[in-house]
């Protein structure tokens, strides 16, 4: 059976530095989910720094290695992409990717960056197979929180909080995401607490509050520690969900009646793991953009879903920047 020819945009962390080398067995960068995948070959990769490219070549044993991304994708014909190059980069090169004949599929790395309206129109003058990575997205745990919100086991859902760092353009687009992926769109949100430190501009810290339809309340953080903080704690009527480590674990905490206090009842200090598989969420990324290139479809239910997404980091962003020229 033929592969699928896949090539990279972009030598840095996410494309394959995170791994420990190519013997890791967990799935961290788009080189190794390349790698790993029986239906696919890794080609080609691109990047402006010669030195980083040939390293990364060198690494992972990829044949092709190109200064000029345009050129590769005209020589090698890649049937995915990767588009893993800073974010100010990505309108561009996700341009030249959906106007490629041979492109048949773009993985991306977040923000997708632009704004929505561009971003939008290139998607649907295309209508190609496209994917962001937001790993956390196709973690089997979160699957099961999902589960949890909008089944019966835990009742209700009350409050989720969020608490994140790094700021909203490093970090934001992966909370926003994930809170549009367990509860979907909200009815109304505010923006709060907006700090005047920016990048190029856009404001980094703030804070979000959510309603939603359900009755669900959402409050996001984006704080300032200089150390990665993604974890998320949801309150239902009948128990609690708390991540740690990172987002890496998650825990289910029954609401039990107090020893202490008779007739009182609390949420349990002891819980039952949710197994987490967030190291292989990136191969499931690309299992799954497969099975669509399979199947022979564009990839529309994905596409639609990755715009609701990326509108409303987009909205968000714009009411944090009004916020801040009010502060001014």
């Amino acid at each position: 059976m033929a592969k699928y020819r896949a090539a990279i945009i972009g030598c840095g962390k996410i494309a394959g530095g995170y791994q420990a080398g190519r013997d890791d067995p967990s799935v961290l960068t788009h080189a190794k989910a390349y790698t790993v995948h029986e239906e696919v070959d890794l080609i080609a990769a691109a990047d402006v720094n010669r030195d980083q490219l040939n390293r990364f070549c060198l690494d992972w044993q990829i044949e092709h290695a190109y200064g000029d991304a345009q050129v590769m994708l005209k020589e090698t014909r890649p049937d995915i992409v990767s588009i893993c190059t800073p974010a100010s980069t990505h309108p561009e090169i996700l341009r030249q990717c959906l106007d490629s004949e041979h492109v048949k599929a773009v993985w991306c790395e977040k923000p997708i960056g632009g704004d929505y309206a561009s971003v939008e129109r290139e998607l649907l003058r295309k209508k190609k197979i496209f994917y962001v990575n937001h790993p956390r997205r196709w973690d089997g745990a979160v699957a099961q929180i999902r589960d949890m919100v909008w089944g019966s086991k835990l009742g209700e859902l009350l409050t989720l909080t969020c608490n994140c760092s790094k700021g909203y353009i490093e970090s934001g687009t992966h909370v926003v995401d994930l809170v549009h992926y367990l509860l979907g769109t909200p009815r109304d949100f505010v923006v709060m607490n907006v700090s005047k430190d920016t990048a190029e501009g856009v404001p980094l810290y703030f804070d979000v509050f959510m309603k939603y339809d359900n009755g669900a309340r959402v409050y996001l953080v984006f704080n300032r520690a200089n150390y990665n903080i993604f974890e998320f704690d949801l309150f239902f009527t009948k128990g609690r969900v708390r991540s740690s480590d990172n987002g890496y674990n998650h825990t289910v905490f029954p609401v039990i009646s107090s020893a202490m206090f008779p007739g009182h009842r609390w949420v349990s200090s002891e819980g039952s793991a949710i197994q987490s598989d967030l190291k292989s969420s990136m191969f499931r990324i690309l299992s799954h953009i497969v099975e669509n290139l399979n199947a022979g479809t564009d990839g529309r239910e994905n596409r639609d879903y990755e715009l609701m997404s990326y509108g409303l980091f987009c909205s968000i962003l714009e009411r944090a920047k009004e916020s801040v020229k009010c502060l001014s």
